[in-house]
């Protein structure tokens, strides 16, 4: 693992995970011992369910800035979505939950 590391001139995109360097160091490394970053049944990794999408009732508005690139296209793209789109020269700032709309 730091082998590699060093071999690429310790490039920053191989350097190895802390994660992996402390699992490696406990022991907890995979199939053999039946845990890792899995848990490991009849040699097979045990992945967890994927977490349900939330569901968001009231979407936020969108502000494309006037100086974006390909803005009209962007906003396009968010009409077609179904997005609610702000006008104006920046955004608005979120309602305070502090504010009658916001309890």
């Amino acid at each position: 693992m730091e082998s590699i590391y060093h071999q690429y001139f310790e490039e920053p995109r191989y350097r190895p995970s802390v994660i992996t360097a402390q699992r490696l160091a406990g022991g907890v490394v995979g199939r053999k011992v039946g845990e890792g970053f899995y848990r490991y049944e009849g040699n097979v990794a045990q992945m967890p369910p994927e977490p349900a999408v939330p569901q968001v009732a009231d979407l936020p508005p969108v502000w494309v800035s006037s100086r974006a690139t390909r803005r009209s296209e962007l906003l396009q793209l968010l009409k077609d979505l179904g997005a609610r789109i702000e006008t104006g020269q920046s955004p608005r700032p979120p309602p305070s939950p502090w504010s009658p709309a916001g309890l």
